[in-house]
């Protein structure tokens, strides 16, 4: 595919972290997708330290092209007052190195990104690229595996991305 499909930076959330691991059983697609890819490392330890058993830990762990860095960034006050640690951190991440996508599962989480006049994909919009960018055959069966690893998505939600992949 040719580089310019990739965009050029994305700050990623560990519940989209774990859902693409759960749907897709790697991360490669956001390698294909994106130039950078950063976790922050207040994200890093919700997955890997934090829940040391979580599911999709040791994959994330594994991976050496998304940039991971070793210590927490300095989070506004009001960021932690409205979000957990990790959502805060992405936003902060993002604001403070001038990249304008985040990827955030979470509905406040996402809210407060477009205050802070942020672009937003989650889990499912990252399938959706990879499926028109032609990275994946077919999303069905990749939303199946998310949901029978545990991850939730409505029914309507589910009918609607099936349906915006051109696959109802």
């Amino acid at each position: 595919m040719p580089d310019h499909d990739r965009s050029s930076a994305i700050v990623v959330n560990a519940s989209p972290i774990v859902a693409l691991i759960a749907g897709i059983g790697d991360l490669a697609l956001l390698n294909k997708l994106y130039d950078k890819v950063i976790v922050p490392f207040e994200v890093c330890n919700e997955i890997t330290v934090e829940n040391n058993l979580r599911f999709g830990a040791e994959i994330f762990d594994s991976v050496n092209w998304i940039e991971k860095p070793d210590e927490n960034v300095r989070i506004e006050p009001l960021l932690l007052n409205l979000l957990d640690r990790g959502e805060a951190a992405v936003i902060q991440t993002a604001i403070n190195k001038n990249i304008k996508l985040v990827c955030i599962d979470d509905a406040v989480g996402r809210r407060v990104a477009r205050l802070n006049n942020l672009e937003i994909t989650g889990s499912l919009g990252i399938l959706l690229r990879g499926k028109k960018l032609k990275y994946l055959y077919s999303i069905k069966p990749v939303l199946d595996s998310m949901i029978a690893r545990g991850i939730w998505i409505s029914r309507e939600l589910y009918e609607r991305v099936l349906y915006e992949a051109g696959e109802r």
